[in-house]
């Protein structure tokens, strides 16, 4: 299948993927969706739906035989993929490597057929494995296994999708590309955001829309396109509801008159990354926010400022507010966020030996931590310089932090 990915710009505050699909425009309401191949930069793109786990060398349980003409360098693996568990097996003695997959769910790996590797830029990379749930009514999920090895011995492994379903959406006037991701490895999709997000396993799909239409789809600052399965689409001031075949063979798009709540956050200059079952949202420019109801999740806190000389300064920070890894917007009701300045600023020394080793610590209102270095006109700048001093004032070191 022709290649979806054909560029990735990235720098520290922005990148972009660009996918092309060729698939017609349809009026509103029910729109066509096609399966679509990720080729390996897709799968480097994809890194909120990657799923790392770590493989050992014990034989499981679950196997009950293994597969014949095996070598002795094999590697295990019982992983929680979509709403099971799956026995997977690496031989890395092998020529060629080879994987296998308990696909009947029986223990028995001796009549799998086996998925032979290849070099990838990063490592090991066996495509197109197929897996899923057991019940025969659900289709087994397409995915890529890379795999990083010891010894012939497989230390960890990261499974992606390996295909989306795509097409084009008009909403209005304006056409837009949409892909739906099956992320939850069930072989469905559909599968709508429950917080808290956290890297790793994930409890449901994604999706992409180009929101902005400009060709491409944003992963990071200035739009974020790529994010977790809402049940509602936001472009602008319009709502609309999704609803997607089970076989991701079409997406249903209709517009929609959400009730709203009020998301308080004390800034104007702070824009606020959020996950929702209701949409992904991007704010920024105000003090409060009128916002569907729904459950969220706070994402990433950005402050921005202009000086005197007209340079523009950002701080971002995407962790540290575990207190809002999971609330909720409540009709008629006003939520609030106590984030950002004044920010406070701490030096954590800690002794090893003869070695002293200092750090920066930059936290606001409600603890959430910032880098140390912000970025001035989309650069990051040069690390700050420190100065120790004993007792009476008298400057022992002085030196330059260093990112890392």
């Amino acid at each position: 299948m022709k290649t979806i990915m054909k560029t990735i710009l990235a720098t520290l505050v922005i990148g972009f993927v660009l996918f092309a699909f060729s698939s017609p425009v349809f009026s509103q309401g029910r729109f066509p969706l096609k399966p679509t191949e990720l080729d390996e930069a897709d799968q480097r793109a994809m890194w909120m739906m990657q799923n790392y786990m770590s493989m050992s060398l014990d034989k499981p349980e679950q196997l009950k035989q293994p597969p014949k003409d095996i070598s002795e360098n094999v590697s295990y693996l019982v992983a929680p993929v979509g709403p099971e568990e799956i026995l997977l097996l690496f031989d890395g003695g092998s020529v060629p490597k080879k994987f296998y997959v308990d696909s009947d769910r029986d223990g028995d790996l001796s009549d799998e057929k086996p998925f032979e590797g290849e070099n990838g830029r990063s490592g090991l990379v066996f495509k197109n494995v197929l897996i899923g749930a057991a019940q025969k009514e659900k289709s087994a999920a397409k995915v890529n296994i890379q795999v990083w090895s010891r010894s012939g011995r497989a230390a960890y492994i990261a499974i992606t999708p390996s295909e989306c379903y795509a097409g084009n959406v008009k909403l209005g006037d304006t056409t837009h590309e949409v892909a739906f991701i099956d992320a939850d490895f069930d072989g469905r999709c559909g599968s709508v955001f429950v917080p808290p997000f956290a890297r790793g396993r994930q409890a449901f799909d994604f999706m992409a829309f180009d929101k902005n239409a400009n060709g491409t789809f944003d992963v990071l600052n200035p739009m974020r396109e790529v994010f977790p399965l809402p049940r509602m689409l936001n472009v602008g001031e319009t709502y609309y509801s999704l609803k997607l075949e089970p076989d991701g063979s079409a997406v249903t798009i209709e517009k929609a008159k959400p009730e709203f709540g009020t998301l308080e956050v004390g800034s104007a200059d702070m824009e606020v990354v959020l996950y929702s079952d209701a949409g992904m949202y991007q704010l920024f420019g105000s003090e409060k926010y009128t916002i569907p109801p729904g459950k969220y999740q706070l994402m990433a806190l950005l402050l921005k400022g202009t000086d005197e000389e007209g340079h523009k300064w950002e701080l971002q920070s995407s962790r540290g507010f575990s207190a809002f890894d999971n609330f909720e917007i409540v009709t008629g009701e006003k939520s609030r966020m106590e984030a950002g300045p004044p920010l406070t600023v701490a030096t954590d020394v800690r002794k090893s030996g003869n070695s002293v080793r200092l750090s920066v610590s930059v936290k606001g209102r409600m603890g959430e931590e910032y880098p140390a270095g912000a970025t001035k006109n989309d650069g990051r700048q040069s690390a700050p310089d420190f100065k120790i001093l004993d007792e009476s004032g008298k400057t022992l070191v002085t030196g330059s932090f260093r990112y890392g």
